[in-house]
Formats: C-alpha cells, sequence, structure tokens
C-alpha cells in the first residue's frame, strides 16, 4: 500500500512509549477498533495478526493471517523500506510515504511486539497525512511567492523582534549590508551597542505607527545613504510581535542630487560658488550686516586682457590661468568671505568688515599684490593683473542687485583708468556708465548709419622730400553726441565686440581710397592702417585681405599694416606664421608704438617686418629728456641693423626733427607737416607740396 518512506516532522506523542507487551494486546486492540488511524499487527513471518476496522474499511476486506506484504502491498517479497528486520532489532521506525493506490500521504510507526522480553513481531499505525501535506505545501509554495515578491523589490527588507534582533532578512538586505540574523538591528544600521533614538521599529512597537526616516550605515563598501520605512507586525489577537523595516539604498539618489547642486550652485570648472549661490551668500552678509550695524559688500574682479590671452595661448592655458586665479583669490579671502566666480574671467568677494573702507582697502591690495606675480604652468609663465570695482553696503545699495552692478560699474571704472587697480563706487560713476552704455548704442549703429570716416596723416622722408606713405585714421562724427575721438570709442568698441567690422570697413575704404588715388595719377607709396589685436587672431587674416585688395583694385604692394608689439608677442609662433602670410601677398609690415610694449629681439629678428615707428611718447621729450633720447636712438640704431625702415610719429616741433635727422632718422610723421585731413584735402599735398610749419619748406610728389 505504501510507496517511498520519508522522514517524520510530527511524531505522535502516544506513539512515543515502550514496545508493546502482549498481555496488553488485547485490551489495546479494542481501544483502536474506533481509531481513524489505519493499525494492523504481524509476526515475525510477516503474517497479519491484527487489523482494525478502519484498515479493513480500506482495504476492504480482513486480511487476518494473510502477509503484510501480499495484503497490504501487493508485492510477492517484503518490502525493504518496511524496516522490518530494524523493529525485529527492537528499533521504532518511522516514516512518511505516498500510496500509488489513490495517491494519499501516510505517516507510519513500526515498532516491536514484545512477549516475555521477546520480539514475536510488529505493530504499525498509519496515519493519513494527505491534507497536512497539502497544506505544508500550500504554505511553502505562499513562502516562495512572498521570498520573490520580497527579492524583486530590490529593497532590504528585515524583520525584528520586540528585543530587536533581527529574525528574517532577504537577500537584497543581506548583500547590501551582510548576514545579520539574531545580531541587534543597532549594531548593524547604526555601529552602535545601544538602541539609538532614531530606531523606526521601536517606535512602532511604542505607537504601533509606520515610521520613515533617512539614515547612514557602514559597509566594507564604505558609508551608504539609506532611506527606509518601518511598521509594526501583529499576531491574531492584535499584539505587536514583530517590527518590518524596508530599507532602500538611495546613496546613487544622493550623489545625483549633490551632482545637481553642485552643478546649480557651483562653477564646474573652478568649483567655486556661481552666481546664483553668491547672490544667496550676499543676501546673507547684508543682513547679518544690518543685524550687527557692521558694513558689507562685495569686491568684482576681472582679469585684465585675459580674453586676448585666451585667443592667443589657447582654451587650455585660460582655464589654468582661470583656476590659479581662483586658487588665489582662496588663499586670501579670510573666514566668513565668500569667493565666486560670476563667469568668464570675472570674479567676486562678499565679505563682512569690521572697519568698513579701510579693511576693505587692504583687501583689495592683497588681491593686487598677489596678482602681481606671475601664473607659472609647466612650459612658460602666464602675466594677468587685474581691475577690481567696489561697492560698500548701505552707502552704495541696500540689496544685493544694487551693490553687484553698483561693484560692476567700479570696476569698469578701474579698467577706463589703467588696470590694475582697485576703485570704490561713487554716484558719478553711475553717470560715466550710463554715458558709455550709451557711447555702446550709438556705436552699434554708427556703421549702418554711415558716421565713420577716415582722415589721412602723410609720412615723410627728410632727405629726399617724398611723401612715403598715408596713414589712415578713423573719425567718428555721431549726431547724437557729436565728434568722439578714437581713444574714447576704440575701447568701447573692442570690449563690444564691434572692432572687427569697424576694422573691416576701415581697411575696405582705406585701400578703395588709395586705389582711386592711383587711378588720378597720385603715387602714394602706401597706405598704412592699423590692426587691432582681434582683427590680426582672427582665422585667415591674410585670405579676408587679399579678398579686399581683389575687390578695391589696390595693389597689395601699397598697403602697408601696423601692428603693436604686444600684439605679435602674444603668440610668438602663430605670429609669424600670419606675418609670413601677408608678407607673401606683397604687403609692408611696420610695428606701431615701438618701445612701450615688450619684445623679445630673438623673435623680432625673424619677424617679415618692414619698419619701426617710435613711439610718440618718447618723442614728446626727445630734446629734454635724456631717457627718452637714449630710447629713440637704441631704437633708431636697432631698426638700421636689423636692416628696417624707421619712422618717429608725434612730430611736432623743430627741435624734435633736428634731433631726429642728427640721429639719422629721416623719416617722421606728426603736426609739425599736417594734422589728419579729409581725403578731399589730400590731393593739395600730391599737386602743390606740403608746408612743414616753418619758414619755407615744402615736400614733393615723387609724381
Amino acid at each position: 500500500m505504501m510507496a517511498a518512506p520519508g522522514e517524520d516532522r510530527n511524531t505522535t506523542g502516544w506513539m512515543a512509549g515502550h514496545p508493546l507487551q502482549l498481555d496488553e494486546e488485547s485490551a489495546f486492540q479494542s481501544l483502536t477498533q474506533s481509531f481513524r488511524d489505519f493499525l494492523y499487527s504481524c509476526d515475525t513471518d510477516y503474517r497479519i495478526l491484527y487489523m482494525n476496522e478502519s484498515l479493513v474499511q480500506r482495504t476492504g476486506r480482513d486480511a487476518t493471517g494473510e502477509l503484510c506484504y501480499q495484503a497490504l502491498h501487493d508485492r510477492d517479497t517484503p518490502c525493504p523500506w518496511c524496516a522490518f528486520e530494524r523493529v525485529l532489532q527492537g528499533e521504532t521506525v518511522k516514516w512518511q510515504g505516498l500510496s500509488p493506490k489513490d495517491g494519499r500521504w501516510f505517516h507510519a510507526v513500526n515498532r516491536p511486539i514484545v512477549r516475555d522480553g521477546k520480539i514475536v513481531g510488529k505493530e504499525t499505525i498509519l496515519q493519513d497525512i494527505t491534507e497536512r501535506r497539502k497544506a505544508e505545501s500550500t504554505l511553502l509554495e505562499e513562502q516562495n511567492k512572498l521570498e520573490a515578491i520580497m527579492s524583486a523589490i530590490g529593497d532590504g527588507i528585515t524583520a525584528l523582534d520586540r528585543d530587536l534582533h533581527i529574525i528574517y532578512q532577504n537577500h537584497v538586505h543581506e548583500e547590501k549590508l551582510g548576514k545579520h540574523i539574531g545580531e541587534h538591528c543597532y549594531r548593524v544600521f547604526h555601529n552602535r551597542n545601544e538602541p539609538c533614538d532614531g530606531c523606526q521599529v521601536l517606535k512602532c512597537f511604542s505607537d504601533g505607527k509606520i515610521h520613515r526616516r533617512q539614515s547612514t550605515a557602514f559597509t566594507e563598501n564604505g558609508l551608504i545613504y539609506l532611506e527606509s520605512a518601518a511598521c509594526p507586525l501583529h499576531d491574531a489577537v492584535g499584539n505587536i510581535v514583530a517590527g518590518v523595516e524596508v530599507v532602500r539604498d538611495i546613496s546613487d539618489h544622493r550623489r545625483a542630487e549633490e551632482e545637481i547642486k553642485q552643478l546649480a550652485y557651483y562653477d564646474s570648472l573652478t568649483g567655486l560658488p556661481n552666481r546664483t549661490l553668491l547672490k544667496d551668500r550676499l543676501g546673507q552678509a547684508l543682513a547679518q550686516a544690518e543685524r550687527d550695524s557692521r558694513q558689507a559688500g562685495v569686491l568684482l574682479l576681472d582679469l585684465d586682457r585675459f580674453k586676448g590671452l585666451n585667443d592667443t595661448r589657447g582654451h587650455t592655458v585660460g582655464d589654468r590661468l582661470l583656476q590659479s586665479a581662483a586658487n588665489r583669490l582662496q588663499e586670501l579671502a579670510r573666514a566668513g568671505d565668500t569667493v565666486a566666480r560670476l563667469g568668464g574671467d570675472e570674479f567676486a568677494i562678499v565679505f563682512v568688515a569690521q572697519d568698513g573702507e579701510q579693511e576693505t582697502m587692504h583687501l583689495a591690495k592683497a588681491v593686487l599684490d598677489r596678482f602681481t606675480a606671475p601664473f607659472s604652468f609647466a612650459d612658460h609663465d602666464v602675466f594677468s593683473t587685474a581691475s577690481i570695482g567696489i561697492a560698500l553696503f548701505p552707502a552704495d545699495g541696500r540689496d544685493v542687485d544694487t551693490l553687484l552692478k553698483n561693484a560692476d560699474i567700479a570696476m569698469y571704472a578701474a579698467k577706463e583708468r589703467g588696470r590694475n587697480q582697485y576703485k570704490f563706487f561713487s554716484a558719478e560713476m553711475t553717470q560715466r556708465a550710463e554715458e558709455r552704455m550709451a557711447l555702446e548704442t550709438c556705436l552699434r549703429r554708427a556703421l549702418e548709419r554711415e558716421e565713420f570716416s577716415l582722415h589721412y596723416q602723410p609720412q615723410i622722408n627728410l632727405q629726399d622730400g617724398w611723401i612715403i606713405g598715408m596713414e589712415a585714421l578713423l573719425r567718428w562724427q555721431s549726431p547724437d553726441v557729436g565728434q568722439i575721438p578714437p581713444g574714447r570709442f576704440i575701447p568701447v568698441a573692442e570690449d563690444c565686440g564691434l572692432i572687427l567690422p569697424i576694422g573691416e570697413w576701415v581697411l575696405r575704404t582705406a585701400c578703395r581710397q588709395a586705389a582711386s588715388w592711383l587711378a588720378a595719377g597720385y603715387q602714394v607709396p602706401v597706405v598704412a592702417v592699423n590692426i587691432s589685436a582681434i582683427q590680426f587672431r582672427q582665422e585667415n587674416l591674410a585670405g579676408s585681405i587679399r579678398d579686399i585688395l581683389e575687390e578695391t583694385g589696390l595693389p597689395a604692394s601699397h598697403l602697408e599694416l601696423e601692428l603693436t608689439e604686444t600684439i605679435l608677442m602674444e603668440k610668438p609662433e602663430r605670429a609669424k606664421e600670419t606675418l609670413w602670410e601677408l608678407k607673401r601677398l606683397g604687403i609692408s609690415l611696420a610695428i606701431d608704438d615701438f618701445g612701450t610694449g615688450y619684445s623679445s629681439l630673438n623673435y623680432l629678428k625673424h619677424f617679415p617686418l618692414d619698419r619701426l615707428k617710435i613711439d610718440q611718447s618718447f618723442v614728446a621729450d626727445i630734446t629734454t629728456d635724456p631717457n627718452d633720447a637714449a630710447i629713440a636712438d637704441a631704437i633708431i640704431a636697432l631698426a638700421r641693423s636689423l636692416g628696417l625702415s624707421v619712422i618717429a610719429e608725434g612730430v611736432e616741433t623743430r627741435e624734435q626733427v633736428n634731433f631726429l635727422q642728427t640721429n639719422q632718422c629721416y623719416e617722421m610723421q606728426g603736426y609739425f607737416f599736417s594734422h589728419p585731413v579729409p581725403p578731399e584735402a589730400c590731393t593739395g599735398f600730391f599737386t602743390e607740396g606740403l608746408p612743414t610749419g616753418d619758414q619755407r619748406l615744402f615736400l614733393t610728389s615723387p609724381c
């Protein structure tokens, strides 16, 4: 009747006694006739001695006297798993098996029958456990489903008893925090020996409610951030017997939040607070200053000529300079100060001052002093000074935006006054800033309104009396503002990016004018045009000039470009390439304002130059200042040794002319000979000569 045996997990208590004595047998049989369980006994020859009524009904007959393995198991030989031999040795044998007849499960207990101390047979009780097995199987299936669900959730799940010992954890919890069955939760989660006040499961036991929190835990991989929810677990009568906590690792989320915060409030290049965070810190500083009756303010700093350096030496060098500048400012900042990068090459320091202007001046001077030292990189040094504008609370503004605006105005005032200095805001600066903004607005409309014009100043050679060139000089007559000198509007054009279209207009107009003079028979050797640093740095400068020459019909040999030595020395190797591209077109090249910048003679001798121009600042006092005289004499000697011609600009007196001639400089330009004049006034120079301002000296055209 039975199939494979199994191990008993539910021993019936009354079956666990001593072997049955034969004198008890009749009483036992009477008792077991009414049992629902199946009972039979057999002798040592396997013959059935007794079957109770339940077994008779199941088998359909009383098989007393028959062999048990034939009557009950439909076999011709004893079943080895019946363990008869073990029973005959005095052992009680238990097993579970499946009936092949109807698929029901039975639990069996086999024990010896003893008569006069001798084992004479065995007694077997069979209990139908089919329903129990089904319930166990269903429960196991539900447990597996629950475990699968809890594992699929992706969160760590733990159950704790009322003593806060972990009594269950799913594999996610085990992977994140390790296996901790039986341990105290405060050791696992909090690295403590006692429960912490924030233990959510402990709160569940107290009030029976769900509690949530965020916390941290130390693992073998370091600190992780957790988000958890704890709820109570009740028994059948409503008593809280355990607490369940669902734990989620939010470390990635926290890192993402930090990254978003970093992007939102900090500059990615320098790591400094950005404009948004600066305004918040400035607002806090103003509130503190007002509360403590102190001064607060902002120091706005801009790196001088950074754009030129960034364009010539590349963005990599520019970025390294910005990072180094940020480091220097942080080193100078005091406790409580905020250093920020507002964008580009603009930085700010927010501070609360104990001693007002004196303390602020000390900070500004410290910054300027720190920026006088070169920024040393692996292959070269970079020099960059700073211009600083300062606005103080409450005198210069009582809110964040006003202070920032006024500090910006003060910073531009520092730039206009020569850079590398600091300026406190004043009310007069507002008027100048408004005028500058109005000037920029007018400047943007000047080209389309054709408000620009070119005047020309002749360049002469006193050895032969010829006009050797005409320098084109830009003039602006604004209908709104009037005549505006170049020194006022050219810096504005450079700052707002208009210098490129204006420079292109100057070059095209000068070439067209020179071509018209040549067509009229006036043999002007060259027309000289100044090129700004921004123009020189643009891509394909030579190609653009070639197009203008072709468009205007001016031969390249009649064009001279004037560049400052500062432009050439910003990036000498690249400058040399550009100069040779221009030289191959047939253009003449001159260094303007020579002596006011810095030059490397090693590079200078490799540049394809034609002329040096002595700056008028040396010419002005050439007859009274020995230093200026020495510099002019040195430039003349240098040009002669390099095979270059040399011309002095800004010549205004006979004494200056005589000094230059004595020192073998015969090419000159200045008010002594002529002011810059409109193009129509130049024709008289070509036909009638050029009066020099003294008695009877005239210069004639070579035509």
